[in-house]
């Protein structure tokens, strides 16, 4: 039984979009009904090409590192705290706080 290359074009296509899904709509979710919050800490940016200049932050947790990305804000530079919201079962799966809307998370990294 031979697989055609259309077929295999149209599996990773599936498989793409479905990573998308849940890397959105799903860790999302969970963020939201059970996240934690953490304060990191904005270590650097990348610098955009076609895209926009992104800000890259870092928290720990047990002595490990955690990464994210987030755009630039004018009130922000390199060096800065933020709030960052993770999803508890995967830390890698996180969201600046000010991603999501007022009130729809409650947490406050102040404390």
């Amino acid at each position: 039984m031979k697989i055609s290359v259309s077929k295999i074009i149209s599996i990773l296509i599936l498989v793409i979009i479905l990573y998308a899904i849940f890397n959105s709509i799903v860790v999302d979710h969970f963020i939201k009904r059970s996240g934690k919050c953490i304060t990191a800490y904005i270590y650097g940016e990348t610098s955009g090409g076609r895209t926009a200049s992104s800000f890259k932050y870092r928290f720990y947790i047990n002595n490990i590192a955690y990464y994210g990305l987030m755009n630039e804000y004018d009130d922000l530079k390199i060096g800065d705290s933020l709030c960052v919201v993770y999803w508890e079962a995967m830390p890698d799966k996180n969201r600046p706080l000010r991603y999501f809307k007022i009130g729809q998370i409650k947490c406050d990294c102040n404390k």
